[in-house]
């Protein structure tokens, strides 16, 4: 995946935490998962930024 998809990609993850998050509250199963998954995404954007420098 390339830097500008995984940035569309962490945009749109962490608008649907925010809007979760908003609903269900910081804490919640939910919103631990839409988290989780956002750290794996800047993870991923991160690994693949430190290969290109």
């Amino acid at each position: 995946m390339s830097n500008k998809n995984l940035l569309t990609e962490i945009e749109k993850k962490r608008q649907e935490l925010i809007a979760i998050a908003a609903k269900t509250g910081l804490t919640s199963a939910i919103s631990l998962q839409y988290s989780m998954e956002l750290d794996l995404l800047l993870n991923q954007y991160q690994r693949v930024s430190d290969i290109k420098i």
